[in-house]
C-alpha cells in the first residue's frame, strides 16, 4: 500500500507502507513497544506471573494492532482527494492517543460496571482469569477489548469527518517546516510519525496494561 499524494503547491511524498524499509520500521516499532511491556512487568509491584502477563499482553497487542491499522486505513480514506496522507496519519495518531485511548478505557470501565451489576464474573474485572486460569474468560476479555477499540476508533472517525478541513490545516501547519527539506521532507515526516507511534504505544501500555 503506497500512500502518496500531491497538492496544488508542491508534491509531498510520504510513505507509510510502500517499501521493505517501511515494513521493517513498523516491525521495529512493534518490538520496541513490546519491550516496554517487559520493562513494565519487571518494575511493577506485585509482579505478574508470566502466564498472566502473556494474557494481559495479548489483549493489548490485539487492541494496538486494530488501532494502528485503523489509523493507517482512515489516513488513506481521508486523503483520497490528494491531501498528504502523512498529515492525516499524524492527525489520526494524535487524536487516537488523546481521545480514542481514553474512550476505550471508559468503555471498558462501563462494561466492567455492567458485569458487576449483572453478575457476569467472566468480565467482572479485566485481567482476572480465575483460579485456576480459565482460558475461556481470557478469550472473552480479548474479544471485548478489541470490540471496544473498534467502536472507539469508529466513533472518533465519525467525529472527525465534519471538521476534517480544520484538522488537515492544523496538521499542515505542524508539518510545514519540512516542506523545504530535500525530497519534501519524506524521511523526516515519516520519522516524526513513527516516533509519535512508538511514544504513544509505550505510554498506552504503561497506563492500561492489565
Amino acid at each position: 500500500m503506497d500512500f502518496q499524494a500531491a497538492n496544488s503547491t508542491n508534491t509531498t511524498s510520504c510513505t507509510l507502507l510502500s517499501s521493505g524499509f517501511d515494513y521493517f520500521v513498523q516491525i521495529l516499532l512493534a518490538c520496541v513497544s513490546f519491550l516496554s511491556l517487559i520493562v513494565k512487568r519487571y518494575v511493577e509491584k506485585p509482579r505478574r506471573k508470566w502466564k498472566i502477563f502473556f494474557f494481559d499482553t495479548s489483549k493489548q497487542i490485539a487492541g494496538m494492532a486494530v488501532a494502528h491499522v485503523g489509523n493507517i486505513v482512515f489516513s488513506f480514506i481521508f486523503s483520497v482527494h490528494g491531501e498528504n496522507p502523512c498529515a492525516w496519519y499524524l492527525i489520526n495518531l494524535i487524536l487516537d492517543t488523546i481521545f480514542r485511548t481514553l474512550f476505550s478505557y471508559l468503555l471498558l470501565l462501563s462494561v466492567e460496571a455492567v458485569a458487576r451489576r449483572t453478575g457476569k464474573t467472566v468480565v467482572y474485572k479485566t485481567g482476572d482469569y480465575g483460579e485456576p486460569i480459565d482460558y475461556r474468560r481470557w478469550l472473552i476479555q480479548l474479544f471485548i477489548w478489541v470490540a471496544l477499540v473498534l467502536v472507539a476508533r469508529s466513533v472518533l472517525s465519525l467525529l472527525m469527518y465534519p471538521v476534517q478541513d480544520q484538522l488537515y490545516t492544523a496538521a499542515e501547519v505542524v508539518l510545514s517546516p519540512f516542506n523545504h527539506v530535500p525530497n519534501n521532507g519524506k524521511v523526516e515526516v515519516s520519522s516524526l510519525c513513527r516516533f509519535a507511534v512508538v511514544s504513544h504505544r509505550i505510554l498506552f501500555f504503561f497506563l492500561i496494561s492489565r
